[in-house]
């Protein structure tokens, strides 16, 4: 179990949290820009294109509470207004922390490669516990507040289905990603501004294996794999099994 500060919300009763195979998809040059810098890449979750990811679609559908007891009285109707207000805000303000996005397929994925990784891109792995403990601050200091990381649930209604949902719902069309989640709420980051910002890791410790994109031949992946043995000394590295055109 991971020794930092950590609060889940999608695995409340699975002890196995903290051991799940994570994977991510990334372009060439951000895995590099990780291995030389040792600052990992996170972006603001309102950047993103799902507007889930911002506020509710309709904030009326946002479930409450039952609905015959939404009518029953107009200080009810007030209340859950007022509740509802609360949720749109918390939703803005959701939208300005820095997230990180992982992948829970153990096997490669054509659809990911295409998305988050272009022609030439990598994809590293790791599990929940390792990539927070690798992460380089002080995470038991009195002034950091908490990683919440958790599974992604996937809706068709554009609603969340109670207020810690907001932190982890998205539109069922993004289903097959079989996202996890982290955000970060950290006082210090590195070159933090509206739309990113870095976090100093070990990565060295926080990667089990990168797999190179299967777009990039063979001769390529050759020679980026000792490049990354002999230079960063992660022996792990390997072109990847999928066969593609």
């Amino acid at each position: 179990m991971s020794k930092k500060s950590y609060f889940y919300y999608s695995e409340e009763n699975d002890p196995n949290i903290f051991e799940y195979k994570i994977t991510q998809y990334m372009r060439l040059d951000y895995l590099f820009e990780l291995l030389e810098t040792n600052k990992y890449h996170v972006t603001k979750r309102g950047e993103f294109e799902d507007a889930f990811e911002i506020a509710p679609v309709n904030p009326f559908l946002v479930s409450l509470e039952p609905a015959e007891d939404y009518f029953k009285k107009d200080k009810d109707r007030t209340k859950a207004y007022k509740k509802r207000e609360q949720i749109e805000k918390d939703c803005k303000d959701l939208a300005k922390f820095p997230i990180s996005c992982w992948c829970k397929k153990e096997n490669e994925s054509s659809m990911m490669w295409k998305l988050y990784a272009h022609k030439i891109g990598a994809c590293i792995k790791t599990t929940v516990s390792k990539f927070i403990d690798s992460i380089d601050l002080d995470l038991s200091a009195e002034n950091v507040d908490k990683i919440v990381c958790g599974s992604i649930n996937y809706r068709k209604m554009p609603c969340y289905p109670d207020e810690k949902g907001m932190f982890f719902t998205k539109d069922i069309g993004y289903s097959e990603e079989e996202e996890f989640r982290f955000y970060f709420d950290f006082n210090k980051f590195v070159d933090n501004d509206k739309k990113f910002a870095k976090i100093p890791i070990r990565t060295k410790e926080m990667i089990d294996e990168i797999i190179l994109s299967p777009f990039i031949s063979k001769k390529s992946a050759d020679i980026f794999t000792e490049m990354i043995k002999e230079k960063y000394g992660i022996e792990n590295v390997k072109h990847s099994n999928m066969r593609i055109k």
